[in-house]
């Protein structure tokens, strides 16, 4: 804006030096920008515009035709209409035009165009604008010095073209226009100052001067980001708080300043590591945000800026709040962004990390698992490396980002492609990058986690030579990513913690000790380097411990032991870190040094390792396949903590309080919640409406077709209300186990009518749990070794599906496992019970019934078949079979939820008509798989049974959409069909149905574990699956959870369930199913409703008669069992 020319302005444009001074008035000083208010410049805009007395003859039209220029410039900075800036420019260049080139105005009009230019740049990232910008910027410069000109407008015009340089130097990187904009700045500074101090004026009170200031800082931070000198930083930061200081609250630019101290607040945290940065510019860019008005054009990137601040918070602490936080902020920027602005890129990318933020640093990924965030992260840095030009500077950034987000799903999914992409991409940016490049080292660190990772998922010895190539390789790659990063750089210590791992599985290949001690000195090396607060020091100190496990297994060395178990401890203890790391650390503190334990102190720690781990809300609000890959880290933690809880002496009920706290979180929380509803709803209906509602809200996962910020901030919000109301409800005194483990007494009343077994197998020690109506007691199971368990329970998975020509074979080996499980385990519990052999069914009087055996094997024994145990040749009695009735629960509390409801499958009406409904489907051809010939026998069998009983209807080869459908509408439902139990990830395993919809190409359609788990129905009671692998649970790591189809079905309500531990014959299930049914629908039963044992009773007088038939053949008999109540 000119400062001298203002001579026959007409009287509605305020004269320029009527504009208040920039001091104790608050107003701004000539050489700032330069109008009081947004207002006044629209209120003279809307009159200037419309007047059309103003002609081109008009003596001093140049000068109005500047400060209009001026005037849109300013509108432009509030509003960001393109439409302003055109205008700007078109009086701008006017203006020039008409002016001579002696007229001491010009250098003022020359700078007044430069600057529009340089905006236009700014907004549509045209390197044209910019040249023509510095074009002016430098005429203004030379025409400012001139003897005629005004040259108090020198400084002015040297801080203009050191803007411009500067926006240059942001987009080539050349040093060179970052020294040139320093330099022209300070030039500037230093001919204000000294006409400033010669005039007796404040310095603080004139805007030029604080507003070059700003700009000095801005170009320092930038030097200190390419040089490092920390004299350029505090510089900066000095310059900045000066700024702010001199600037009255309301000032117009005011909040543009606070932006800029915090982002350098940031810049020396990230040096320096001092938490009061941190926390400094946290709340100045809070406060940012909050004074920007909705709509502004700098809205999103303020937002952006409070983004990065809680993820550096995050980063440094560890709080889950802040990362959630900084997504919600960046995706509001995204939101905020005009899809054609430069930047919208840059907020997808901070999006994309957010979600998945890189290989070493944590994000809400890595915390929660949701692998529904990787994919996003994925998506967003795809879509960004399409918009990103080859020539561009960000390219190797970005290339890499992806490559870390391919990295991170095959981690997750184990895809080969993602594998190959990952190392594809992660190459692709190291060609891109230069020796000198800021990002160089980061990208070999990511390149040599990545092969490290592909050479640790590689276990064919065929291949070894491959695998140390690519050992020697990601060494290689490493080494040089340490040597790039200095000893003050965040991340060293994750890169001596990638080398000292790549040592360490160089050491397991090769069995060279020299590797082994450089991975322990690298390892030793990161610790030096991380902060004692640091969410990532329990990870290192887990892998050091990791390297010293090995030491000792080679040395024998006690005090390397030592070593191990107190790092092992101190990642424990690191309260700061994902309780995934800590558990771990605690887990591996037990498991690999029992002798160095204090069993107190052991038991203690696993105690609050259980209690944190159920701690982990993380099921309310993940996919269940997400679920799964949780859990499946927290694997054998609860059945550790009983083996120690009984090893210190802390009681058997202790004990089984923390094995029923940490078994089944998968399906607790919907079971808990099913099952204690029932007396609420009688004594609090509206307590239990609210809490029913809230309930429904945190367990149904996010809509993935909903905003998931929105959707996720929501969640929260019903979690914080559902916690509240449970509170609520613990403070009535009848409910004040409500959704609590169970106790005592309450364990002991769920076994009524039987015993509850629980066989825990550990390396500390086997004990068999008994929970009958009047105690809870515990016996040793000294010849259950852990060792030979786990040999014999690895065995299972492939007995139970091979050809038929192996039969033989497969039978023979699965009854030597029966027989061995009965000597070291069952015989030993059914002696202590005083259970003898059972008459024969033929003597057997009608009134006695075999006792009942409700069994839980925790860890691998959770797919031991104890009901199938012992020594099965004709006269022998030694098994289980001849001495109870045996059923499966996967916990107490299970047990208690399904024997909450009456069964009531007989009850007739007043006329004599069943009141329920039975639903047989059936599936006789599959696509894809074998038929069933046996299917219709079976079907018209049940219907014979059954039909006159039960209200029967008949689904033929139906569709899954179409069973789930009607599936409230029955209490008992019988699938004959084809199961698949998947056992990399359990939620997807399921009954194999049809899709008829294009009837000359049907296929195969799946009713999963999910889809039947998140259904409730109200009147089930019993579901029937005559189908493979039904109750399948043999996949790795998730043997506490029980997740297979039948547990899906009892999740859904059904209080019983009949079901195939295997592959089974189609004539022995039809056999059995036939035998089931007439037993439990038997005459005898025609007064009064069923009871619960009559199911178990049914089944286990089927399977019986079929043994009779068959003893020897147990892979054909025994896989049938029920669990429920």
């Amino acid at each position: 804006m000119e400062a001298q020319c203002v001579a026959s302005v007409p009287s509605y444009i305020p004269s320029i030096d009527s504009s208040p001074q920039f001091g104790k008035e608050g107003g701004e000083n000539v050489r700032a920008v330069q109008w009081e208010s947004i207002i006044n410049a629209e209120a003279v805009l809307n009159i200037v515009l419309s007047d059309t007395s103003l002609s081109s003859t008009y003596p001093n039209l140049p000068t109005i035709e500047s400060n209009l220029s001026c005037y849109l410039g300013r509108r432009y900075d509030h509003h960001g209409r393109l439409a302003d800036l055109d205008l700007a420019l078109e009086y701008g260049k006017e203006a020039v035009r008409v002016t001579v080139p002696s007229d001491h105005c010009l250098a003022g009009r020359l700078g007044n165009l430069s600057n529009p230019y340089d905006a236009r740049y700014q907004r549509l990232d045209d390197m044209g604008h910019l040249n023509r910008a510095i074009e002016y910027g430098e005429v203004a410069v030379e025409a400012s010095t001139l003897e005629d000109s005004d040259q108090g407008y020198t400084p002015i015009a040297l801080d203009n073209l050191s803007s411009c340089l500067y926006a240059r130097y942001t987009r080539t990187l050349d040093q060179n226009y970052l020294e040139a904009a320093i330099s022209n700045i300070n030039k500037g500074i230093g001919l204000l100052q000294a006409c400033i101090v010669s005039e007796g004026r404040d310095l603080n009170n004139d805007a030029q001067y604080i507003s070059s200031l700003n700009n000095l800082s801005t170009y320092l931070e930038d030097r200190f980001k390419l040089l490092g000198g920390l004299d350029d930083l505090e510089t900066a930061i000095r310059h900045s708080e000066r700024v702010l200081t001199a600037m009255p609250k309301g000032y117009p630019n005011r909040l543009g300043r606070i932006n800029g101290l915090t982002n350098r607040y940031h810049i020396r945290y990230l040096a320096l590591g001092n938490v009061t940065d941190l926390e400094n510019y946290l709340t100045y860019a809070k406060a940012l945000v909050e004074a920007t008005p909705a709509n502004h054009r700098l809205l999103a990137s303020r937002l952006m800026v409070l983004s990065n601040r809680h993820r550096a918070r995050f980063d440094r602490i560890g709080d889950i709040e802040d990362l959630n936080l900084a997504i919600s902020y960046a995706h509001n920027a995204q939101v905020e962004t005009p899809p054609d602005h430069p930047r919208k890129v840059e907020r997808l990318i901070a999006l994309s990390e957010g979600f998945h933020f890189s290989v070493f640093v944590d994000s809400r990924y890595h915390r929660l698992g949701a692998l529904k965030d990787l994919e996003a992260a994925i998506g967003y840095s795809e879509e960004i490396l399409k918009a990103t030009p080859e020539t561009s500077p960000t390219l190797e950034e970005r290339l890499n980002n992806l490559s870390t987000h391919y990295y991170g799903r095959y981690q997750r999914l184990g895809e080969q492609v993602d594998l190959e992409a990952a190392i594809r991409t992660a190459k692709a940016a190291l060609v891109t990058t230069t020796d000198d490049s800021r990002t160089r080292g980061t990208i070999l660190s990511n390149l040599s986690a990545i092969l490290l990772f592909g050479c640790l998922s590689s276990t064919a010895s065929a291949h070894d030579e491959q695998i140390n190539d690519l050992l020697d390789e990601a060494i290689g790659y490493a080494q040089e990513a340490a040597r790039l990063t200095s000893d003050d750089d965040p991340y060293l210590p994750q890169r001596f913690k990638n080398l000292s791992t790549l040592f360490e599985r160089r050491f397991v290949q090769k069995e060279q000790v020299i590797d082994l001690e450089v991975a322990i000195d690298h390892g030793e090396n990161a610790l030096v380097h991380i902060p004692l607060d640091h969410p990532d020091l329990a990870d290192l100190l887990i892998n050091l411990a990791d390297t010293f496990v090995l030491r000792y297994n080679l040395s024998n060395s006690l005090s390397n032991g030592r070593r191990a178990h107190s790092m092992y401890l101190g990642a424990w203890n690191c309260l700061q870190a994902p309780p995934l790391k800590r558990i771990n650390a605690a887990r591996r503190a037990v498991q690999l040094f029992p002798s160095l334990n204090s069993w107190d102190k052991a038991s203690s720690m696993l105690e609050d390792a259980v209690q944190l781990m159920t701690k982990m809300s993380l099921a309310r609000s993940l996919e269940r396949d997400d679920q799964q890959k949780v859990l499946g880290d927290l694997y054998g933690l609860s059945t550790l903590a009983v083996a120690a809880a009984l090893e210190a002496g802390k009681g058997t009920v202790h004990a089984l309080s923390l094995l029923e706290l940490g078994r089944g979180i998968l399906s607790g929380h919907i079971s808990d919640t099913r099952s204690d509803v029932m007396e609420l709803k009688l004594t609090h209906p509206k307590l239990l409406e609210d809490f029913l509602i809230l309930q429904m809200e945190i367990n149904a996962p996010l809509e993935k077709t909903s905003d998931t910020e929105i959707a996720f901030a929501r969640w929260k919000d019903a979690m914080g209300q559902f916690n509240r109301i449970l509170a609520d409800i613990h403070a009535i005194h009848q409910y004040r186990g409500f959704l609590l483990p169970s106790i005592a007494e309450s364990m002991c009343k769920t076994a009524e009518g039987g015993t509850i077994v629980v066989v825990n197998c550990t390396e500390i020690r086997s004990d068999a749990i008994i929970v009958t109506r009047s105690a809870i007691t515990s016996i040793p199971l000294p010849k259950l070794i852990h060792k030979e368990m786990k040999s014999q329970m690895s065995q299972l998975p492939g007995l139970l599906k091979r050809l038929v020509r192996t039969f033989a074979s497969r039978n023979k080996t699965l009854c030597e496992i029966l027989r061995w499980l009965w000597n070291v385990a069952v015989e030993e519990v059914l002696k202590s019970l005083r259970l003898k052999v059972l008459p024969a069914r033929s003597k057997r009087k009608n009134a006695t019934s075999p006792p009942r055996i409700w069994w839980i094997g925790t860890g691998e024994m959770s797919i031991a078949s104890f009901h199938a145990t012992g020594i099965y040749k004709p006269g022998c009695t030694r098994n289980t079979l001849s001495r109870v009735c045996s059923s499966y629960i996967p916990t107490i509390k299970a047990l208690a939820y399904a024997r909450q409801s009456k069964f009531t499958l007989r009850s007739k009406d007043a006329a004599g008509t069943p009141k329920h409904k039975i639903l047989l489907a059936t599936m006789r051809t599959t696509p894809d798989h074998a038929p069933l010939p046996s299917v219709e026998l079976e079907a018209s069998s049940v219907h014979k049974i059954v039909g006159q009983k039960l209200e029967l209807t008949s689904l033929s080869q139906p569709k899954a959409s179409e069973v789930l459908e009607t599936l409230p509408d029955y209490d008992v439902v019988h699938f004959t069909c084809h199961g698949m139990s998947d056992r990399k990830n359990r939620p997807k395993s399921s009954l194999i149905l049809i899709d008829s919809s294009d009837s000359d190409n049907p296929v195969a359609n799946y009713l999963t574990i999910q889809a039947i788990s998140d259904a409730h129905i109200e009147r089930a009671q019993l579901a029937y699956l005559s189908a493979c692998s039904t109750a399948d649970n043999t996949a790795t790591n998730l043997d506490d959870e029980t997740v297979h189809l039948a547990s899906a079905f009892q999740l859904a309500g059904f209080t019983h369930v009949v079901a195939n531990l295997w592959q089974s014959k189609d004539d022995a299930c039809m056999q059995v199913a036939a035998d089931f049914y007439s037993a439990l629908l038997n005459s005898e039963m025609e007064e009064g409703d069923v009871a619960h044992e009559k199911v178990s009773l049914a089944l286990h007088g089927a399977v019986a008669r079929l043994r009779e038939k068959m003893p020897m053949s147990s892979l054909v008999w025994a896989p049938l069992i029920h669990t429920g109540a």
